[in-house]
């Protein structure tokens, strides 16, 4: 990880305006200094992929004050993900490597949300958990 990212920093709280939208409610977390945590619950689809786009935007956007953290995103809530909400894991990704920041992890439960990222292929720049413990650990080589 860079050395240039503040450890001090802090994620933004979501606005309470984001979230719940239509079908969908966004939360964050920062776990031990170093695991930015966005929670996703509901359907991500053209209505409400915005709502999580702006998070995203806050949290890893140009303005956002990161830390040395690894980006997880807990889909284990989601029941749906269209390719408006695919759009928006893969601009995460991009902001992650821009911010020379680890790969985005992806906690996912259900083949409603797994399959749509392996068919797109967005599971070979992301990090797929299927346990969010596991995703919030230090990866092991094998």
């Amino acid at each position: 990880m860079s050395g240039d990212h503040a450890r001090s920093a802090q994620p933004l709280p979501p606005r309470p305006s984001d979230a719940p939208v239509g079908d969908i409610a966004v939360s964050t977390e920062l776990i031990d200094e170093h695991w930015l945590v966005l929670r996703v619950t509901g359907e991500i689809d053209m209505v409400t992929a915005p709502t999580l786009l702006a998070e995203v935007d806050r949290q890893l956007g140009p303005a956002a004050s990161l830390g040395d953290w690894v980006v997880v995103f807990d889909l284990s809530g989601t029941s749906f993900l269209a390719s408006s909400g695919l759009a928006v894991l893969a601009r995460a990704a991009q902001l992650a490597a821009e911010r020379s920041l680890p790969s985005v992890r992806v906690i996912v439960t259900s083949r409603a949300v797994r399959r749509p990222i392996e068919v797109t292929g967005l599971d070979s720049v992301l990090e797929m958990y299927t346990e969010p413990a596991a995703a919030t650990q230090p990866r092991t080589e094998s």
